[in-house]
């Protein structure tokens, strides 16, 4: 490894596949190095716009800056077009990992959306199936009257889809498509298999509280 601000030695990279440029990225505002190496690049050498940054007498910079324009060398505008057409290259494949990176993020998202819309559907089957097994005597839920203030179903009638729901003190028409079950009824168990015939403890009736949500 060289460090180096020898134009002729940038030259040689070039044209020697064994050797390759690199730089050092170099903030002139701070006068920091950023420490970002960038591999194929002849790097610029900032010493003249540092020496005016620390107020080295003009004519002295101007003088080095003409020796440095009658001293440069007949590749340097070769290097000059290579190094700009590496940049260019670079530029165009970060910009290609990012238009990946987005994509991927974007599909990322359009999986969970379906994920998230295929939980509401089913979801919804287990409301839309929940209400279908109402009976008077249930708990509910009326989101309008408020979640804090459950009630019961005092009766049904199938033909209005409606239902009489006493909440507190009061009672109130509700259609069947507003109530939230509390608890989701089983399935009627066939006659043939009661439920005391397989034995141990009655299996707890799931709540559907997420619903509420």
């Amino acid at each position: 490894m060289v460090t180096t601000h020898l134009g002729d030695l940038k030259t040689y990279a070039f044209s020697n596949p064994r050797a390759e440029n690199a730089a050092v990225e170099f903030d002139l505002e701070t006068l920091m190095p950023r420490y970002t190496l960038h591999v194929g690049d002849i790097g610029q050498s900032n010493a003249l716009q540092i020496a005016r940054r620390l107020s080295l007498p003009e004519h002295i910079v101007s003088r080095a800056g003409r020796y440095l324009e009658q001293s440069r060398g007949r590749n340097l505008p070769e290097m000059e077009v290579v190094q700009k057409l590496r940049q260019d290259a670079e530029a165009a494949r970060q910009s290609a990992l990012a238009a990946q990176a987005e994509a991927e993020r974007s599909r990322e998202a359009l999986n969970q959306r379906l994920t998230d819309l295929q939980k509401e559907a089913e979801n919804d089957a287990r409301l839309a199936e929940a209400r279908e097994r109402l009976q008077a005597g249930d708990r509910v839920v009326v989101p309008r009257l408020g979640y804090d203030r459950p009630g019961r179903v005092v009766k049904i009638d199938p033909r209005k889809r409606t239902a009489v729901v006493a909440v507190g003190m009061m009672q109130w028409d509700v259609k069947i498509d507003e109530l939230v079950p509390q608890i989701i009824r089983s399935p009627e168990v066939p006659a043939e298999a009661p439920a005391k015939s397989r034995g141990g403890a009655p299996r707890p009736v799931p709540r559907i509280d997420d619903f509420a949500g």
